[in-house]
């Protein structure tokens, strides 16, 4: 059901109580008056026997952990789940992992996803994937605002976000009015998930569907920066000695703050590159899980050098946390020439007496004692 007004007049009082009407549409919200239960995606075990329910010839057990990951691959969803089991029904030489590289590559547009015209009697599902996904779109063709909001949400990564960073993404729009392009239209349509709690998250494939068109649109540019810039404030709240409290805190936004340096290190601004690299650097550092720390910080250090020059004072700082995380590992040889050219940036930069320098050298001085 698209539309609550063209049935309202059909549907029986409120007070007669001999009929249940069972209504199914991707609204969030009809009626005060209509009791509401969301149907949410398979359980990964239900997921895997919808997948044996078709395929009847033991290849879900044979290659268990690619079923695994092809269910995740697909977010749990039955019609996504149904096309591909069909299609592996046809295609008895096909191994899973082929069909989950055809869909890594191209995605929606992969015609595993696509309802094939030859076999319409066997569902009775209307559409394929990305047919169904364009009819909620299209109810959107009225709320530009709302589409472009979709585009930027993609840019998180496959975990729930914080409504505080959504509203960050557009700083020049009142935040009642972004929240009602999120809660009036997003959510309203189920294109977005409402986790009740201040978070919300996106389907994986309708995340693939929004980055598509994110990146087919003048949006991106834009979007990507916007973005970085706010996962570079985040990790800057990281504070040098860690708590398991703290700990506890970041872990939520660890996967995006990771997607800022990992997928789109072009968009940081340059005054956010040693702090996009170094709070996650040091949530693992103060852990001691050195070795997920180092990518970090050589990248940190690659990235100002690249941007900034080699004399700049942040890349003082990224040779200094590196040979720090090799100082906690008894690596001295390797973190000595990195200190002493820190020293060297800083004396020529900002002078012998300044706080900085005189911290650099103060951790030099205490490797070699």
């Amino acid at each position: 059901m698209r539309d609550y007004q063209q049935i309202r007049d059909y549907l029986p009082p409120q007070e007669e109580k001999r009929f249940q009407v069972l209504i199914t549409t991707r609204k969030e919200y009809l009626s005060a008056t209509i009791a509401t239960f969301r149907v949410e995606v398979l359980k990964e075990k239900d997921a895997l026997d919808l997948l044996r329910s078709y395929l009847k010839d033991n290849r879900i057990d044979t290659q268990i952990e690619a079923a695994k990951l092809l269910c995740q691959d697909l977010g749990y969803l039955p019609l996504a789940l149904e096309l591909v089991a069909r299609l592996l029904v046809r295609r008895q030489d096909w191994k899973i992992s082929k069909i989950r590289d055809k869909l890594a590559e191209k995605g929606l547009d992969e015609p595993i996803l696509a309802k094939n015209p030859k076999f319409h009697g066997e569902m009775t599902a209307e559409r394929g994937l990305k047919a169904a996904f364009n009819l909620s779109w299209e109810e959107l063709h009225s709320e530009p605002e709302a589409q472009i909001l979709a585009l930027y949400l993609s840019l998180f990564a496959l975990a729930p976000f914080p409504k505080g960073m959504i509203l960050d993404l557009f700083p020049d729009e009142d935040g009642d009015t972004v929240e009602e392009w999120l809660t009036d239209s997003l959510v309203h349509l189920s294109l977005v998930q409402d986790n009740r709690d201040g978070w919300y998250e996106i389907h994986p494939l309708l995340r693939r569907y929004f980055r598509d068109k994110l990146e087919a649109s003048p949006h991106a540019e834009p979007a990507k920066r916007r973005y970085c810039g706010i996962m570079a404030k985040k990790s800057a709240e990281m504070p040098e000695n860690l708590t398991v409290e703290i700990v506890e805190e970041f872990k939520p936004f660890l996967l995006h703050l990771q997607a800022s340096v990992g997928e789109y290190p072009q968009y940081i601004a340059d005054e956010d590159l040693l702090w996009s690299y170094t709070g996650l650097a040091s949530y693992y550092n103060g852990q001691g899980l050195y070795a997920i720390a180092e990518p970090y910080c050589q990248a940190c250090l690659t990235a100002t050098r690249t941007h900034l020059g080699d004399n700049h004072p942040d890349v003082a700082t990224s040779l200094n946390n590196l040979a720090l995380l090799y100082e906690s590992q008894g690596r001295y040889t390797e973190a000595e020439p990195l200190l002493l050219e820190a020293i060297n940036i800083v004396r020529e930069r900002l002078g012998e007496n300044h706080p900085h320098t005189q911290t650099v050298y103060h951790n030099y001085l205490r490797m070699l004692s």
